[in-house]
């Protein structure tokens, strides 16, 4: 035999050895698989009373948004009105950009709002979570508060 030949047949042996030692040492070890049960135990009532408080919040906070939304969306149709009103090229021009910049400044200002309050909603609910059990998340992690 070569030598190659002798040194690839020793390498693929050791590798076989190797692998069956370790999912020989893996299927000893206790607790080793998944499938067995978890003893942790959630207060589910915690967790609903947690979810309702961030839900309310998150309803609260794109209400005040909404409301924000509104507020310059009319704000801006007025001004717009007002504008397109004046006869002086120059002064509409001026209404005009103003109208559209103090629109955006709200806008810009309502999401800055909504942002912050999402996030607050979220940062409670994850802290009043934490109490109810040490298993507590179960899949509601997927958090809108980037909305």
């Amino acid at each position: 035999m070569s030598k190659l030949l002798k040194v690839t047949i020793a390498s693929s042996i050791l590798s076989v050895a190797i692998a069956t030692s370790v999912v020989f040492a893996e299927a000893e070890r206790p607790n080793a698989t998944s499938t067995q049960p978890t003893t942790h135990s959630i207060n589910l009532a915690c967790v609903q009373s947690a979810v309702q408080t961030r839900e309310s919040a998150l309803q609260s906070a794109w209400q005040t948004f909404s409301s924000a939304g509104s507020s310059a969306l009319t704000a801006r149709a007025s001004a717009l009105q007002a504008a397109w009103g004046n006869a002086e090229k120059q002064a509409r021009q001026t209404a005009v950009k103003k109208a559209w910049r103090d629109f955006n400044t709200a806008i810009r200002a309502a999401k800055k709002v909504h942002k912050t309050a999402n996030r607050e909603a979220w940062a409670a609910f994850r802290t009043a979570r934490k109490t109810c059990g040490t298993n507590s998340s179960d899949g509601d992690e997927d958090s809108g508060e980037n909305l």
